[in-house]
């Protein structure tokens, strides 16, 4: 039966319908059609006819038929059983089916965006190189100033010194026994990994399968720190021979010895080159052999960090360094600033470009990506779940493919299941259920998703209501 309360409830719009000059029909043959002729609206006249409309709606609502059945109540239970139903069915295909089919899809289409985008990267990294802070320590230069006459030549490496490759061991045998100096060397080990810390001492010191052949080798490997790591093993080892070398004390000794006059050369040199560097303004050496590269991979140009920090002080920019490289590959401290304007606006024209190609290059790649990904699910698919041949889903994915805006890849979840749902599911409520319980969230982040759920059908069911009316002015 129809109750009072609904009646009242929905007096506002019916009033404001009137007002406007709006009649509702029910559609023939609809679910409401069936409803409406259900409840027996009298036409009254005499005494009657000033009987309340409410009265005689809910006394249509409770009169019987032939059989005694109250006809109204009867088609309402049915709508209600098989909306019921309906509603059920839908929601567990959106839960169980169709939403793991959507994160799946975004999540490869993702993977492909992300992966594409690495290999055509279209940046240009100014990246400033600083010493550890162990170069900054007298007691460094004081270990190794007595080589300062020392001759820099090839050392072969041909003894093995059985040892622990871990960390705490290697980090021992390098120690000092100063509190500060032993401080910074931990800094600068924690810059390396297990697996480089390791290397450098197999490459050095390990047997004849592992052991590089010569120093220079060792060092072309590990620029700069190597060399003094190795200097302060090589102090320690100098003191213990090994058993088993081969050879006598004093060849071995001899041949740390060398091993410590020219790592120790080594650092000093690298000492002296820093200074001359601060001195002379060296901002950078060379620029990267790769300029063609640009827009196709990434590229990295390495500046001093020494100089690099007072030469943006005094006005330089990594613009102008970019600028550079790409045009006549200046590099000289002074010339760079005054020429900065021109060089930082040739970097701009070409950012632009390179920023335009990103662009197209991010949709195709995202198109490519959520393309790939839902034919993938078409393939895979249980048959039994499909209601049409895989073959007209894939054609029906191209057609879905065109609605995609340029900007689609902002949101791939979004825009996923929008595109599963109306390419493998367009027979289902699943997408307006789905899209219902996201856009309740926002209004409510705090509501469990059971009633976001209940919400979504609300909207869902009262949409679908909505279709089933004529609209006459």
């Amino acid at each position: 039966m129809i109750r009072k309360n609904t009646i009242e409830a929905v007096y506002p719009l019916a009033d404001l319908l009137a007002e406007k000059g709006i009649l509702l029909t029910p559609i023939e043959t609809t679910p409401v059609d069936q409803l409406v002729r259900a409840g027996h609206l009298e036409i009254l006249t005499g005494e009657h006819k000033d009987i309340d409309i409410t009265d005689r709606l809910i006394n249509g609502s409770m009169s019987k038929d032939a059989r005694g059945v109250v006809t109204h109540d009867l088609v309402m239970e049915e709508l209600a059983r098989v909306l019921t139903k309906t509603i059920q069915g839908n929601f567990h295909v959106a839960k169980n089916v169709v939403n793991p089919i959507v994160k799946e899809v975004a999540e490869d289409a993702r993977l492909y965006l992300e992966s594409s985008l690495n290999v055509k990267k279209t940046h240009v990294e100014v990246k400033p190189e600083f010493y550890e802070e162990i170069w900054n320590s007298p007691e460094v230069f004081d270990m190794v100033k007595r080589f300062a006459e020392q001759d820099f030549k090839e050392v072969p490496l041909t003894v093995q010194y059985p040892n622990e490759t871990d960390r705490e061991t290697l980090f021992k045998l390098a120690a000092t026994g100063s509190t500060t100096l032993d401080g910074y060397l931990q800094q600068l080990c924690n810059g390396m990994t297990d697996e480089q810390i390791a290397d450098l001492y197999v490459k050095t010191f390990g047997d004849n399968y592992n052991r590089v052949p010569s120093l220079a080798a060792v060092l072309n490997q590990f620029p700069r720190n190597g060399a003094l790591i190795i200097h302060m093993w090589a102090r320690k080892l100098y003191l213990n021979a090994p058993e088993g070398t081969g050879m006598s004390l004093s060849v071995y000794k001899d041949y740390m010895s060398t091993l410590l006059a020219v790592t120790g050369r080594t650092v000093l040199s690298t000492i002296s080159r820093r200074e001359s560097d601060i001195k002379l303004k060296r901002l950078l050496t060379s620029y990267p052999l790769n300029k063609d590269a640009v827009g196709k991979s990434n590229v990295v140009i390495k500046v001093n960090g020494d100089v690099y920090n007072k030469w943006l002080e005094d006005g330089g920019s990594p613009e102008t360094i970019i600028g550079a490289f790409l045009t006549d590959g200046e590099k000289g401290y002074t010339k760079l600033l005054e020429e900065k304007d021109s060089y930082a606006k040739h970097w701009e024209r070409t950012l632009r470009i390179l920023n335009n190609t990103e662009r197209f290059n991010k949709f195709n790649f995202a198109f490519e990506g959520i393309e790939r990904a839902v034919a993938k699910q078409i393939v895979d698919l249980d048959p039994e779940v499909l209601s049409v041949d895989k073959s007209l889903l894939q054609g029906k994915l191209q057609e879905n493919m065109q609605m995609l805006p340029r900007n689609f890849h902002e949101d791939l979840f979004k825009w996923s299941r929008i595109l599963v749902c109306r390419t493998l599911f367009p027979h289902t409520n699943a997408l307006e259920l789905l899209s219902a319980i996201d856009e309740n969230a926002k209004v409510y982040p705090d509501l469990p998703v059971r009633e976001l759920a209940m919400l979504a059908t609300i909207d869902v069911v009262g949409d679908w209501l909505s279709k089933l009316f004529k609209v006459t002015k």
